[in-house]
């Protein structure tokens, strides 16, 4: 399992971001895992990047000294080779 790129990726990043006092979140609508149950702000992300070709979002707010960085990740047809078809 954590040699799937994906996975190896998210979890180096989790540790990373642990490191340096940063949340690092995967929330998806429906997810496996109810810890990536998306919350309002991230599912309005989420959205958007649903309906446009979004490459990645990034957002401040100066008032809390607060960002927000987005990048989708995109299941493709390689994907499907060890996750089969995503409908089931």
């Amino acid at each position: 399992y954590q040699t799937i790129p994906v996975v190896a990726a998210w979890e180096s990043i989790e540790k990373l971001a642990e490191q340096e006092k940063y949340d690092f979140r995967v929330p998806k609508f429906d997810p496996r895992n109810p810890k990536n149950e998306p919350t309002p702000a991230e599912a309005d992300i989420l959205r958007k990047f649903e309906s446009g070709n979004l490459e990645e979002i990034y957002l401040e707010d100066d008032g809390t000294g607060h960002m927000l960085y987005a990048r989708p990740i995109k299941l493709t047809q390689d994907c499907l080779t060890c996750h089969g078809d995503p409908k089931t």
